[in-house]
């Protein structure tokens, strides 16, 4: 019995961190690329990083990063990809997708202050239920990381029953902290991210790649007599030219 090749189901999963596409037919992994599985977040218009993994009729974007809750992502699925005996999706799909979640609280990190220099880390929250009548969660999920992508944490906990956190054992440098609500499965919002310095280091500010840079500028030591009008001029610097500073040169004639 024939069976046409095509999308049959999606589905998200929000503590597992992917994206579940199941087909009809067993899917050809070779053409799973990425140029045809696009995840944006709509919320902010960029595209998480994502792994891609084909088990037989499924294929699963594993995301780098946790997704956002209740927020809607745009999943496209693109031509090109191929069952196994090399039948073609036969239309691209579009489609809104979001990771739910019933958490919805928003967490407001009260210390540290940003920048703040410590010989330990004293980490404080505050829980702001998004509608008053709402519970608070009361547990959390707090991460430390020496990035502010968070791709390599260095700390995790998770807290119960209270809105405070110390880390005595953290080695002198530059540090990154967020706290998110969290419970049976499901998550709120990651906080701001305070950043924090652990003992004496300093933090040299970052390269400013817009600030201008200033360069000795050139001297004339050779020019054509003033007054004169010679048939050919020759104008010598005191350094080398960059060929593509002169293209176009502008002769004024003033007459006497």
């Amino acid at each position: 019995m024939f069976q046409e090749f095509g999308i049959v189901g999606i589905q998200t999963s929000l503590m597992e961190k992917k994206v579940s596409i199941e087909f009809s037919l067993d899917v050809n992994a070779d053409t799973a690329t990425r140029d045809r599985l696009i995840l944006v977040n709509k919320e902010t218009g960029q595209m998480p990083n994502y792994n891609i993994d084909v088990t037989r009729k499924v294929i699963t974007l594993e995301l780098v990063e946790w997704p956002i809750p209740n927020t809607e992502y745009l999943l496209k699925v693109q031509k090109g990809i191929t069952s196994i005996v090399d039948d073609e999706l036969p239309d691209s799909l579009q489609r809104g997708i979001v990771f739910k979640s019933e958490i919805t609280s928003l967490i407001e990190v009260l210390t540290p202050g940003d920048h703040e220099k410590l010989s330990e880390l004293f980490l404080s929250w505050k829980e702001v239920p998004v509608d008053a009548s709402e519970n608070l969660v009361n547990s959390y999920c707090v991460e430390v990381a020496k990035e502010n992508v968070f791709y390599s944490i260095v700390k995790q906990s998770y807290i119960h029953d209270k809105q405070e956190v110390t880390f005595t054992d953290l080695p002198a440098g530059q540090y990154y902290a967020r706290v998110r609500a969290q419970k049976d499965g499901e998550y709120g919002r990651w906080s701001d991210i305070v950043t924090f310095i652990i003992g004496s280091k300093s933090v040299e500010p970052e390269p400013d790649d817009d600030e201008p840079i200033f360069e000795d500028g050139l001297e004339i030591v050779t020019a054509p007599p003033n007054g004169e009008t010679p048939k050919s001029f020759l104008i010598e610097f005191d350094d080398d030219i960059d060929p593509d500073s002169i293209q176009e040169i502008v002769v004024i004639r003033r007459s006497i």
